[in-house]
């Protein structure tokens, strides 16, 4: 796992916070065999949207998508690597959401994620059982097929993430 700090200026990230704050959302699903319904009974996992797949238009978020693929840019840059994005998918977390461990890609060495936090909260990310908090333009760079899930935050009231998957080209 790789961490990169300040991959974008406070004022990025509170653009992006603006942004995605007026953006449809979704249940949140870490279950993939309940309902999104079922989910929310079951326990309140947050909210999400995906504004790009690969193989799928995603010219209706072409905003919020020309940051995140900065963001994906900003990283391969510093990790010297060319990328392709696979998905852009954000995530909001409120204070008693509850996330499942979960896979983003369940092959080994075929994707690699990176959360990248648009605001510091008392939340985080944990990824193999480590935790790791959340910092505002922070990068955590990890292997897709690694077992991890988002922290919800005690004192504060909201947590927005963003987590990119790509391959390395």
């Amino acid at each position: 796992m790789i961490i990169f700090d300040n991959v974008l200026p406070v004022e990025s990230n509170l653009k992006i916070l603006n942004l995605i704050a007026k953006q449809e959302w979704f249940i949140s699903r870490d279950d993939m065999t309940m309902s999104q319904f079922e989910t929310i009974i079951a326990h309140n996992t947050g909210l999400q949207n995906i504004t790009y797949q690969e193989g799928k238009d995603g010219s209706d978020y072409q905003y919020v998508n020309n940051y995140a693929q900065l963001i994906l840019d900003k990283v391969s840059n510093k990790l010297n690597i060319k990328t392709k994005a696979h998905r852009f998918f954000w995530n909001l977390y409120f204070t008693p959401s509850f996330a499942k461990p979960h896979r983003d890609w369940p092959v080994p060495n075929e994707y690699q994620t990176i959360v990248y936090n648009l605001h510091t909260t008392d939340g985080g990310t944990e990824i193999e059982g480590k935790n790791y908090k959340d910092k505002m333009g922070q990068a955590k760079v990890f292997e897709s097929n690694l077992l991890h899930k988002g922290i919800s935050c005690k004192k504060d009231k909201v947590r927005f993430n963003l987590n990119i998957i790509f391959k390395k080209i």
